[in-house]
């Protein structure tokens, strides 16, 4: 697909925190804005488009109330100047000022506890900064294996299949653009319902090389590595970290790399490393 016709896509952002939370008080309910680099930025990108939609985690009780009452649809939500939710029930009906669609993602208690607490962090962040060496290993016994299929893993179906609906609600063609350690398997779920996407993945945090990865069992990584590799194009801060992407996928899963070009051979499919 041309450059051209990517900007022309609509856009489906995912990530774990998202643009607005929603929190109670005295006088009801409130919308706070989101806080961070990542958000700002995505922010002022999906604010200014005709079609863009967030989708993000359920991050309070009363982000998981907002959510069970669009009944898994997207919401309205005005940034500026006030942050509140645009809802033609109250009267409000069209913003006055920059809004997003938002789109909450309601996961099970433990096994979001399982995804974050146990796997996102500290695993995979230490993992990714190199704090596990050749003499220290994470010890992972069957609790974590289980973590990791009902935690990590189902997580991130849920979250694919949020991002799947908002593409199929698209036409089926939608540029997504996902977010960081916490959805390295959400690529490969949405091209197997979406073949016609255009998946990116932007990781915020180093990536080693192919060494540091051994630390894990070899079924965990090479589904990291094959779920990540769902995408057209992964994305990292520097060309060493896209470089030991493309080693970890020639090294630790055999597949067809050009390391000059950066790209990895997946079937019918160049995935393309870039920083």
């Amino acid at each position: 697909m041309a450059h051209t016709d990517v900007l022309d896509l609509p856009l489906v952002l995912l990530s774990n925190r998202g643009p607005v939370s929603f929190d109670r008080d005295a006088s009801g309910r409130t919308v706070n804005r989101g806080a961070g680099g990542l958000v700002s930025a995505l922010s002022g990108l999906a604010e200014h488009l005709d079609d863009a939609v967030w989708v993000c985690g359920a991050a309070t009780e009363e982000d998981a109330a907002v959510a069970r009452e669009a009944t898994g649809q997207a919401l309205l939500v005005q940034t500026h100047p006030t942050p509140h939710l645009v809802d033609p029930r109250f009267g409000d009906a069209v913003p006055d000022g920059p809004a997003i669609k938002v789109r909450m993602v309601v996961t099970d208690p433990a096994a979001y506890a399982d995804f974050y607490s146990i796997w996102s962090n500290p695993i995979l962040w230490f993992v990714q900064h190199g704090l596990y060496g050749r003499s220290l290993s994470p010890v992972l016994t069957q609790a974590e294996h289980d973590a990791f299929e009902n935690g990590y893993a189902a997580v991130n179906r849920a979250y694919a299949d949020a991002v799947a609906d908002e593409v199929r609600a698209r036409g089926g063609k939608a540029l997504v653009l996902l977010q960081d350690y916490h959805f390295y398997l959400v690529a490969e779920h949405v091209r197997q319902q979406c073949p016609d996407v255009v998946l990116t993945h932007f990781v915020h945090i180093p990536w080693p090389g192919p060494d540091e990865w051994r630390v894990l069992p070899a079924d965990i990584r090479e589904r990291l590595l094959t779920g990540l590799l769902g995408s057209d194009v992964v994305g990292f801060h520097t060309r060493r970290y896209a470089r030991n992407f493309v080693l970890c996928a020639g090294e630790l899963l055999g597949l067809p790399i050009d390391l000059d070009a950066l790209t990895i051979t997946v079937g019918d499919r160049t995935v393309r490393a870039r920083y």
